[in-house]
């Protein structure tokens, strides 16, 4: 994709999600933050011609001494309740954090179509999705504290 046309698509996707009620933050040429109003998570999306993927690193730190296998029934649990939102331990980060473990929340929009205009509407129901899967697991994990990344302006 030529550097004009992504430039137009990130702006496009930029303005659908503010049209969406959410603040948008440049991050970098092919991704961008967000974060809404009713919920104080931040949220990255990168842009690629064929998807756009949400995504958001957290810890998860069990209440409890750290057993290998609690994170995974963490994760089993967490993914069948899910609707959009797919939770993943992230491998190559695993020794960062000593109490507990990385894990990368994240869903994919695959259009179909090569440098597919989103529908704003359409945007903003998969935003309230993404928020709604993400409280329905914080709200859920007995025996785990979350970490997410927050937060701290209103831009």
């Amino acid at each position: 994709m030529n550097v004009r046309k992504h430039k137009a698509l990130l702006e496009a996707l930029r303005s659908r999600f503010r049209s969406a009620g959410c603040a948008v933050t440049d991050v970098s040429k092919s991704s961008f933050g967000f974060s809404h109003g009713d919920y104080p998570l931040r949220t990255l999306v990168f842009v690629d011609p064929h998807y756009i993927e949400f995504s958001t690193p957290m810890a998860v730190i069990p209440s409890s001494s750290r057993a290998d296998s609690s994170i995974y029934k963490f994760l089993s649990d967490a993914n069948l309740r899910a609707k959009f939102v797919k939770f993943t331990l992230q491998e190559d980060l695993r020794d960062s954090i000593k109490t507990g473990w990385p894990v990368l929340a994240s869903a994919k929009l695959v259009s179909g179509l090569v440098r597919s205009v989103y529908d704003g509407e359409g945007l903003k129901n998969l935003v309230m999705l993404w928020f709604a899967d993400i409280a329905e697991i914080v709200e859920s994990t007995k025996g785990f504290e979350l970490q997410m990344f927050l937060k701290t302006n209103h831009t």
